[in-house]
Parts: structure tokens; C-alpha cells; sequence
């Protein structure tokens, strides 16, 4: 399992970068949130941050984020940020990135150095019904589940702790690579006890200062992720 520190602003590069135990941490992975601030671009112009490290995250206001752009200027910028930067991870949302998403599979290969997040965000329980109708989605779509650089990544608000680890177990069983987070306290499990579930990334914030109510880095780097008492409870069928 990777973290993956979510940058906001491009002020707070210089933090990260003086840092020595997040920026010397491999498994420690950026991302780069444009909609919050388009000037973060200058991170990928100028080699700031490891590229191998970075994930660029265009959040449309639809899905939890601040991006404004029409289908038309999104898909552009998209295209225009995979050819013109190495960067590692891209984010493409399920919901408004279908033509590409489309695009990419008509290809013989994907960009041979780029994994593409298939981000949903969903804001009303329960959780595990969304997590089906996404499934069904990406099937309608022919995504290969399976490929080593598909990562299917869902937000979800959870009726219950149950209904989060559910949706989880349900997810991994059909998604070689497979993120499954929640938007309310019955979900933080999902991310307190990432290892045990076999999370592919966890995302943090940076700081207390952050406008986001998801833990910090250092909360979750802090914390015992293998809990038996978790354990025990993932070992029933949960149907």
C-alpha cells in the first residue's frame, strides 16, 4: 500500500520538499489537486517533486472538486498534460471522462508509463448499491478490471462500518487494483486500516491547515494499520 498526500496549493510544495521523511519516503506519492490550484502545473514544468511520485487530479465540481472546465476544455488539457509530461498517475472520473477513457482502450497499448485512477464520488448511502451500479458501468465500458495499470478508485458515503467493508471486499474480489474510500466517520476505517484491506493508495491531507476533512499524513503514517480485531471481522462472509 502507498500514501498519497494531497497537495492543494503550490505554497505548500516547499513544505513537502523540507520534509526529509515525506520527500525522501518513496512509497509516499503526490497529488496534485489542479482544480484547487491550476498554477500546481509548474510542479510538472519544472520537475518540483519526483514525477514518478505524482498523481494529477482534475476534481469537476459534479465529483467533490473546484474544476469549472466544459466536457470540450477538460478533455483538451487531459490529452494535452499526458503527452507533454512523465508524470505516473492520472485521474480521469468516470462520470466526465468517458470519451477518453474510451480513446485510451482503442489503443493497442495505454501510455506505457502512466496507471490511470478511475475515480467515482458518490454523496448518499448506501455505499455498496453505488459501488454495483459503478461495476456495471465499467463492464458497459469494456474496462479491463484486470490491467496492472487500471486503478479503480470509488468514494462512497457508508450507511454503517458494514456497509464501507462490504463495499471494499466487493470491490477487490472484482479489480486487480482497487482504492475504496468513505466521506463520513463510519468510513474511516477504510483508511486507518488501509493495509489490511489491501488498499492500493490512501490518500491524507498535508496538514491541520487543510480545507479537507480527511485525516493528515502523519495521522495515518502514525497508526497501526493491522488491526486483528479487523482482521477477525473480514474473515466473515458478508454476503
Amino acid at each position: 500500500m502507498q500514501h498519497a498526500v494531497v497537495i492543494e496549493q503550490l505554497s505548500q510544495i516547499q513544505k513537502i520538499k523540507e520534509d526529509l521523511r515525506t520527500i525522501n519516503n518513496p512509497s509516499i506519492l503526490f497529488e496534485l489537486r489542479l482544480d484547487l490550484d491550476m498554477t500546481l502545473l509548474t510542479v510538472l514544468k519544472k520537475q518540483m517533486l519526483p514525477l514518478e511520485r505524482c498523481i494529477v487530479t482534475l476534481r469537476s465540481r459534479n465529483e467533490g472538486g473546484n474544476s469549472r472546465l466544459n466536457p470540450f476544455e477538460r478533455k483538451k488539457l487531459l490529452e494535452h498534460l499526458l503527452e507533454a509530461f512523465e508524470f505516473k498517475y492520472l485521474d480521469l472520473e468516470v462520470q466526465n471522462d468517458y470519451p477518453l477513457i474510451v480513446e485510451l482502450q482503442k489503443k493497442q497499448d495505454l501510455h506505457p508509463n502512466v496507471h490511470f485512477s478511475l475515480s467515482t464520488h458518490t454523496f448518499s448511502p448506501p455505499m455498496y448499491e453505488h459501488a454495483l451500479k459503478l461495476l456495471n458501468k465499467l463492464k458497459e465500458f469494456n474496462v479491463p478490471l484486470n490491467h496492472p495499470q487500471i486503478i479503480i478508485k470509488f468514494v462512497g458515503r457508508p450507511d454503517d462500518t458494514f456497509d464501507a467493508i462490504k463495499t471494499v471486499k466487493f470491490l477487490h474480489h472484482n479489480c486487480v487494483n482497487a482504492i475504496v474510500l468513505g466521506i463520513h466517520h463510519t468510513a474511516d476505517v477504510l483508511r486507518y486500516c488501509g493495509e489490511t484491506l489491501r488498499q492500493y493508495v490512501i490518500f491524507s491531507r498535508l496538514d491541520s491547515d487543510s480545507v479537507l476533512s480527511i485525516p493528515t499524513l502523519n495521522a495515518l503514517l502514525t497508526t497501526t494499520e493491522d488491526s486483528p480485531i479487523l482482521t477477525g471481522l473480514l474473515g466473515q462472509s458478508l454476503g
